[in-house]
C-alpha cells in the first residue's frame, strides 16, 4: 500500500503538479533543522505537554484509524487530529524542540492518513472498513475477519 502511494504522489510531483507541496516540504524541513540546532531554554512542562499530546494522538489513530475503521470513526479522528495539530504547531511555535516538531508532524500525518481513508473507503490492506451500523451489531475484530 506504501509503495503504491509513494508512486502515485512520486508521479504527482514529478509532473509539476506538486509544486506547493514540495515547496511546504522543504518549509518543514527546513524548520526541524532550526528546531535541531536551536538552544533555547524550554520550559519544563513542554515535553510532557508534547508527550501527552502524542500519546493522545496515538490513541485516536488506534481507535479510529486503525485496522477497524468506520466512516463516523475516521470523521471524528478527522476533527480530534485538526485540533491536535493545531496545538501541536502552537508547541512547536513556541518551543521548537525534536519532541514538538515530531509532534507536528506526526499530527500531519495522522490527519491526512484519516482523510484518505475517509475519501477511499475500499478495503486494501491490512484495514478494514465496517459501516456504523455493521459495528453497533458485532465486535468489530470479529466484523474484520
Amino acid at each position: 500500500e506504501g509503495l503504491v502511494f509513494g508512486a502515485a504522489v512520486a508521479d504527482f510531483v514529478g509532473a509539476g503538479a506538486g509544486k506547493a507541496v514540495v515547496e511546504e516540504a522543504q518549509r518543514i524541513v527546513k524548520s526541524a533543522d532550526i528546531a535541531a540546532s536551536t538552544k533555547r531554554p524550554q520550559s519544563a512542562t513542554t515535553p510532557k505537554e508534547a508527550e501527552t499530546l502524542l500519546q493522545e494522538l496515538k490513541t485516536v489513530m488506534w481507535d479510529h484509524v486503525g485496522v477497524v475503521r468506520t466512516p463516523s470513526g475516521l470523521a471524528h479522528a478527522m476533527d480530534e487530529l485538526e485540533t491536535m495539530q493545531d496545538r501541536a504547531n502552537e508547541l512547536f511555535d513556541a518551543h521548537p524542540t525534536r519532541e514538538t516538531a515530531g509532534l507536528r508532524d506526526a499530527s500531519v500525518s495522522g490527519h491526512a492518513v484519516a482523510e484518505a481513508a475517509l475519501a477511499n473507503p475500499t478495503a486494501r490492506g491490512a484495514h478494514f472498513v465496517v459501516e456504523d451500523d455493521e459495528e453497533e451489531d458485532e465486535e468489530p475484530m470479529a466484523a474484520a475477519r
